[in-house]
């Protein structure tokens, strides 16, 4: 442990990381401030879930529609007494004007009382005006959150029956099952696979997950942007880190020139496990550091905490494949906040899937810039596989390749739901995960147990 504590120290005066994350929390701020249009609408069903709670029945909607109506009313009051104000501003501009003539009057008789009545009438009159002009800006701001609601109100009283009687094998399973009629062993998982999320769907429609509101009309475009961009952006980001930290630490006294000082001793061979550790942890704290801060930046400025008791498969919440939009069907019940810490927990295993990749590819290659090579080809060829594979219709190459981490992670919209056409089994997510972490961490074993036993004087043959 003592060794790697001295390996964490080497990163933390490495200025290439602290840079790299300042892009990044850039870039992820960047993303925030560009987010969808629409947050009137979520923060206001936040506001409503949060008094209301989330799910949609006959007492949910009598309190909203009473709350719209509350709503109504006192705007109805404030318009009034905005009417009221315009009112005194006219009459006072009335004083005014007859001020002005006394003043007139009072300057040919040479009295000036009567014009220091007119100037002051004339005063009262402009901030009467002014008065009403803020009354009006101030019935526009409080009419948003009563549109919303009202908004809100229609969209609760239009839902119905999502999941009771809803077929898989006819909504889902025949789609895909033609699309990859070209392997028979693939049609046969696939209409398997749907077979397997038939007693789920009969799951949610018997606990009623379809009728919670989740944010409504907004959900789609809010959950899509969090979990499909958001996170991924974040994830992507800490697997490049921990790539980057390993692959500068594997490579370190290489790039010093003292790794036939450092690796003579029994204690230099074990500073592999100290650098592979120093690695994985730098990766995670990395990623926390950059989940911590870019979601929390984002949860200020939109109404989250008073989503995550709500079903993420909300019948509000669909995802979009092929064109075809479909539920948000998950392999388990969860909320929006169990969502996202499942989520986070998957991106963590990718995180030490890619910084176990690197530390193989450094400890095999020595030189940082060939593991760095070898670390691009290895992601950029994933992606071109599958999309080759595709192409040509070889679909159990292309299930294999979408269980390596970088498809994995481009999967990233749809974890843990049926998946589509990315998915030949369900938890498929999953699996490529842990599958990634096994082999990319025997790698590593094999990569060290070869660096153990090299020999020194022949380190360059």
């Amino acid at each position: 442990m003592r060794l790697a504590g001295c390996e964490l120290r080497k990163l933390a005066c490495l200025p290439a990381l602290w840079a790299f994350l300042a892009l990044c929390l850039a870039f992820n701020g960047l993303l925030v401030a560009t987010s969808p249009s629409g947050r009137g609408a979520f923060n206001a069903a936040g506001a409503v879930t949060a008094d209301l709670g989330q799910r949609v029945d006959a007492a949910f909607l009598d309190s909203l529609a009473a709350r719209c109506a509350a709503r109504a009313q006192g705007a109805e009051a404030f318009n009034a007494a905005g009417a009221g104000t315009a009112v005194g501003a006219q009459d006072a501009g009335t004083a005014g004007e007859a001020g002005s003539a006394g003043d007139a009057a009072a300057a040919d008789a040479g009295n000036a009382t009567t014009g220091d009545a007119g100037d002051a009438a004339a005063a009262g009159s402009a901030g009467a005006a002014a008065a009403a002009g803020a009354g009006e800006a101030g019935s526009a701001a409080a009419a948003a959150p009563a549109r919303d609601e009202e908004a809100l109100l229609a969209a609760a009283r239009s839902m119905e029956d999502l999941y009771a009687g809803y077929d898989v094998e006819e909504e889902l399973a025949g789609f895909y099952a033609a699309r990859v009629e070209a392997s028979p062993w693939a049609v046969q998982m696939m209409r398997w696979k749907y077979a397997q999320m038939q007693p789920r769907v009969e799951h949610l429609a018997h606990v009623q997950a379809d009728w919670d509101l989740y944010a409504g009309p907004s959900t789609h475009d809010a959950h899509q942007f969090l979990f499909g961009t958001l996170l991924s952006a974040v994830v992507g980001e800490a697997c490049l880190c921990a790539m980057l930290a390993m692959v500068y630490l594997v490579g370190y006294e290489f790039q010093h020139r003292t790794e036939q000082v450092a690796y003579a001793s029994r204690t230099g061979r074990r500073l592999a496990c100290g650098k592979v550790a120093a690695g994985l942890l730098a990766g995670m704290a990395c990623y926390a550091l950059l989940a911590a801060a870019t979601l929390g930046g984002f949860f200020l400025a939109w109404d989250w905490p008073h989503m995550m008791g709500a079903s993420v498969s909300s019948q509000w919440n669909y995802w979009v494949e092929s064109m075809v939009a479909r539920p948000f069907l998950t392999w388990a019940d969860f909320t929006v906040g169990q969502y996202l810490a499942a989520c986070s927990a998957l991106g963590a295993a990718l995180v030490a899937a890619c910084g176990l990749m690197a530390a193989a590819c450094g400890m095999l290659a020595r030189n940082g810039y060939a593991a760095a090579l070898a670390l691009a080809l290895l992601c950029t060829g994933a992606l071109a596989a599958r999309m080759a594979f595709a192409s040509a219709e070889w679909w159990p190459a292309y299930y294999a390749a979408m269980l390596l981490p970088t498809n994995v992670w481009l999967s990233a919209p749809a974890w843990f739901t049926e998946g589509g056409l990315s998915a030949i089994v369900p938890w498929q997510e999953s699996v490529g995960a842990g599958f990634g972490v096994a082999l990319f961490g025997l790698a590593c074993v094999l990569a060290a147990r070869r660096f153990g036993r090299k020999d020194i004087v022949s380190w360059n043959s």
